[in-house]
């Protein structure tokens, strides 16, 4: 317990840095943000029992997977993206439940592999569909969310940002408006009241963060210091809408280059740091599940099962 004296300083009290507190609050953010994901999947589409073959066999069992007719082909390209994408997957398996000293090692580490083990089942199922390997990410997420994601994902999964008359982001596929969005606080623990807001506010700032990041490709491409007119609203008019697959990408990109600082919270709180690597696993598990049937209807069950005896055991 603290006495007078040490409080009237003789004894600093720990109180955090300007600096640790924005760390604090940009990875709560996407921590509320990964959260907030979970729950909505979890009551639109149910909680998955855990093992991969009957959630799998559940999926493949719903009408858009039912009509999907067996005509894929299985390439050498196709089994290299979905074994890396499988592979990295069970590695984040393996260690999003480990101890609070590794969580917080993880915690930088599980973001970049979510969308690295995502875009590695992705291309494998886009290949499964008969279209041409992406080799640029900017295109896989392009391809992603105009072919696979409004006929094959279920739910809020098919959500996304897109901009309004006014330029400004609003979601569809997912029935929230946009004042309420603009109002949710994103350092709210995220509960069964708040979770679909969070998901929408996820998807309009990340959507927000792409425009910016244009802006300022713009302006080192042009040498500019200030936009001219017009060139904004043609920056916009050129975007893709931002779905699940970018919110990935927005934190793998933060985590590998913009701001790794935002993941030296967790180091000093490991127990939130077990709680953000299990969501983040959980997670791509979830979209996982979804790329996994796209390649079983279309190569059909045993040349699926054919892929899968090239992993190792588990």
């Amino acid at each position: 317990m603290s006495t007078s004296a040490e409080w009237l300083g003789d004894v600093e009290p720990p109180w955090p840095t300007p600096e640790e507190e924005e760390q604090e609050r940009k990875f709560r953010t996407f921590r509320n943000y990964v959260r907030a994901w979970n729950l909505e999947l979890d009551d639109g589409l149910g909680v998955p029992s855990g093992n991969i073959q009957t959630d799998l066999d559940a999926i493949c069992a719903t009408p858009v997977f039912r009509k999907t007719q067996a005509s894929g082909a299985l390439t050498a390209q196709l089994e290299r993206d979905y074994i890396r994408g499988e592979l990295v997957l069970r590695a984040m398996s393996a260690v999003s439940g480990g101890s609070n000293e590794l969580a917080a090692c993880m915690a930088l580490w599980l973001p970049v592999q979510a969308y690295y083990a995502i875009h590695g089942l992705g291309c494998a199922s886009l290949q499964a569909l008969g279209q041409p390997t992406p080799y640029q990410h900017k295109m896989f997420r392009v391809m992603m969310a105009s072919s696979l994601l409004p006929k094959y994902f279920p739910g809020a999964l098919q959500a996304k940002a897109v901009w309004d008359e006014h330029g400004e982001p609003k979601t569809e596929g997912i029935r929230v408006d946009g004042a309420s969005i603009k109002e949710q606080s994103n350092l709210a623990t995220p509960s069964p009241d708040n979770k679909t807001l969070l998901v929408a506010k996820s998807l309009t700032t990340t959507h927000n963060d792409t425009l910016d990041d244009e802006v300022e490709k713009y302006k080192r491409r042009e040498k500019k210091k200030r936009l001219p007119n017009g060139v904004k609203s043609h920056l916009r008019s050129k975007m893709h809408p931002s779905t699940i697959l970018d919110l990935l990408w927005r934190m793998r990109t933060r985590a590998n280059y913009s701001d790794p600082a935002m993941y030296l919270h967790p180091s000093k709180t490991g127990s939130e740091a077990v709680d953000y690597c299990q969501d983040i696993t959980a997670l791509a598990r979830r979209i996982a599940l979804v790329l996994r049937a796209i390649i079983r209807t279309r190569l059909g069950h045993q040349a699926y099962e054919e892929l899968n005896s090239t992993l190792p055991n588990e």
